[in-house]
């Protein structure tokens, strides 16, 4: 009996330890999910692949902007997206996240993932009349990513703070 003990013992520990190890792996695949989604989502927004865009986003989705206002529905913000950004001639505007300030929090009912926010600051450039493109703006955002029917969709949108870039020097010092 006592020969079997440590089997025994490695079997109670790998039941009460291994649920929670892999619920670990399965955070971090999720986080990577989430990582490479927003990426392909604002992919989508800076080359104005309205189609893609759409994809991403849930029917019932709530854009909160704090310049331009609440925008509700997927159609209606992709709608928004290709008559406002992506239908000015010799006018792009890009979106670059900056990647120090992104955080990703996950939403769990007991042990299953149902959702995630990315949260972070993001820089806009644009490109007018085919100037060189500029820093234009600056914002902090934050994404609530719902998983419905085993598909990852953004579901609300907050894009606020905007303001002017914070201002660097690009000269060198002399000493």
């Amino acid at each position: 009996m006592y020969r079997n003990l440590p089997t025994i013992l490695s079997l109670i520990y790998l039941l009460q330890v291994g649920p929670k190890i892999m619920a670990q792996e399965n955070s971090e695949s999720v986080i990577d999910s989430i990582y490479r989604l927003d990426s392909s989502f604002w992919q989508a927004y800076n080359t104005c692949d309205i189609k893609h865009f759409r994809d991403f986003i849930a029917d019932d989705l709530e854009f909160y902007h704090d310049k331009g206002g609440i925008t509700r529905g997927g159609d209606s913000l992709a709608a928004s997206l290709e008559r406002n950004l992506c239908s000015k001639p010799g006018y792009h505007l890009r979106r670059e996240v900056i990647p120090a300030s992104v955080k990703i929090s996950l939403l769990k009912k007991q042990d299953n993932i149902y959702g995630a926010i990315i949260e972070g600051e993001h820089l806009f450039y644009v490109t007018m009349d085919e100037k060189p493109e500029s820093l234009d703006g600056q914002a902090n955002f934050l994404t609530l990513w719902l998983k419905e029917n085993n598909a990852w969709q953004t579901s609300r949108v907050l894009s606020y703070n905007h303001h002017a870039p914070e201002y660097k020097s690009e000269r060198k010092r002399d000493r």
